[in-house]
Parts: C-alpha cells; sequence; structure tokens
C-alpha cells in the first residue's frame, strides 16, 4: 500500500490551529512501514519501520523508540491524528486503540451516510459520533481504499479532513 495526502485543518474561532501538510505513507505487510510528512514547516517528521527492526522516529534529529505505536501517537498529535487513520487499518495489531477501527467501536452511534464523491471517485460514505468526536470516512467503491477522512471535535469548530491518493509505484523521498 502507498499513497500520498494532504490533511487541512481549519476553525473560524481558533485560527492559530489551521494548517495544510503533505504525507506519505509506504507500506509493504511484514517487511517494511514509513509515514513522511512535512508538517508546512523546514523540517519533517519520518516514522519508519523494517521487519523486526527497532523503528526509527525523526523529526529534526534520529530518535529511537520502542514500538511502532509510541511512535504513531507522537505524530498523530502534531499531525491532527492524519497519522493514525491509514496506519492504524495496516497494523492494527501493532497499534492498538487508535484510528478509525477504535473510533467506529466507541461510538455512541454510526450510520452509512449518501455515497459522494473524493478524490475523483464514487465513495461509500459512513460516520461514526461520540460525545467527543464525530468521523466521516470515505471510502472508494471501486477499490474499497480510504479516500478521505474528516473528523470534527466536539465543542471546537475545529474540522479537519484529510485526503489520500492511494496507489502503487509511489516512492518517498529518502
Amino acid at each position: 500500500y502507498r499513497d500520498r495526502g494532504v490533511s487541512v485543518v481549519r476553525s473560524s474561532r481558533y485560527p492559530e490551529l489551521n494548517t495544510t501538510q503533505r504525507f506519505a505513507t509506504e507500506f509493504e505487510r511484514s517487511r517494511h512501514f514509513s509515514w513522511v510528512s512535512d508538517l508546512g514547516k523546514k523540517t519533517d517528521y519520518r516514522i519508519t519501520l523494517d521487519g523486526s527492526r527497532v523503528v526509527e522516529l525523526f523529526y529534526g534529529r534520529r530518535q529511537e523508540v520502542p514500538t511502532v505505536g509510541e511512535a504513531i501517537a507522537g505524530a498523530s498529535g502534531i499531525s491532527h491524528l492524519a497519522a493514525a487513520w491509514v496506519p492504524t487499518l495496516l497494523m492494527p495489531a501493532a497499534i492498538p486503540g487508535s484510528g478509525l477501527l477504535p473510533a467506529f467501536r466507541r461510538a455512541s452511534s454510526s450510520s452509512r451516510l449518501p455515497d459522494q464523491e473524493a478524490g475523483g471517485q464514487q465513495c461509500f460514505v459512513v460516520q461514526a459520533q461520540d460525545i467527543r468526536l464525530q468521523v466521516r470516512v470515505w471510502i472508494g467503491r471501486r477499490d474499497f481504499l480510504v479516500r478521505r477522512v474528516e473528523h470534527r471535535s466536539e465543542g471546537r469548530d475545529v474540522v479537519t479532513t484529510t485526503d489520500y491518493t492511494p496507489g502503487t509505484d509511489i516512492s518517498l523521498d529518502p
């Protein structure tokens, strides 16, 4: 699995949160995982895992962390959860308790919404909501790949929309 994407955070009440960041994910089952974001700054954030090797976390400097789950947790905060959505679907055992599946499990309500387009693809749209968070997911009707995730924090007008362009033969910059 490979993707490139962009995550946009918008808030009229909290304009200091307004950000746009690009990212990429690369995953080969049991062999390789990498998530890279430019964070819209001069430095980037990189998470890599190769086979059974220790996860390496880069953010201006190299730092080793014990698990990919801890690395994703660190990236999730600064990426407004963009780092967690797809990797937690790819590696649910390595990253338990976060991401889309737990959000739907914890939801007080969930529903299927009318189909919509995202990234030029017709998509199923599903929604989960609890007292803290509302999450909508656009899933490609043809390939069942995640095309968009939108989440809203309850009590705040903060909306994060993460668009994915999944594909093959997309390599991450070294």
